[in-house]
């Protein structure tokens, strides 16, 4: 609150000029139509606060009074950050899932090649080594499966937000 009554009385040196009691008042309705800080944080505390502030600065052209604004702005924390969205950031999520989906199903692929070489060969192995890939096979199948369910799941939750 500090910040927005400091920053909020420049704003208002700037663009009302010097106060004065007989145009503004003695209270700070004069402020009212300005907006200092959002909604939700602009109270009658902040306009209190910065029509305090706004009568220490006398004297104080609007080009200053901007100039001072600027440098404390400036001295933010979060001065100069953008935010941006993530969709981006989902879009390769969603490459990167699909070229693992695309790996396990090669691999599956893969391995029932070798279940084809291996039936060919000794009857006595290749039954235990078939069930084997089988079952392999099957969860791989089945890892695909809910991999796209739960990305899926997770795209729909995201898009909602």
């Amino acid at each position: 609150m500090v910040t927005y009554g400091l920053l909020g009385s420049y704003l208002a040196q700037s663009l009302l000029g010097d106060y004065d009691p007989v145009e503004h008042g003695t209270s700070c309705d004069y402020l009212r139509h300005i907006q200092f800080a959002p909604s939700t944080c602009q109270s009658d505390e902040l306009l209190a606060n910065i029509a305090e502030l706004h009568r220490s600065r006398r004297g104080l052209s609007p080009a200053s009074a901007e100039l001072e604004y600027l440098t404390n702005a400036s001295r933010l924390a979060m001065y100069g950050v953008d935010l941006h969205p993530v969709m981006v950031i989902i879009k390769v999520v969603v490459v990167v899932v699909v070229v693992v989906v695309v790996v396990v199903v090669v691999g599956a692929a893969a391995a029932a090649a070798v279940v084809v070489v291996i039936e060919g060969s000794n009857s006595t192995t290749s039954s235990h080594t078939r069930r084997f890939i089988r079952r392999i096979i099957l969860k791989v199948v089945i890892f695909c499966v809910m991999t796209v369910v739960i990305f899926d799941l997770m795209l729909h939750k995201i898009s909602q937000l």
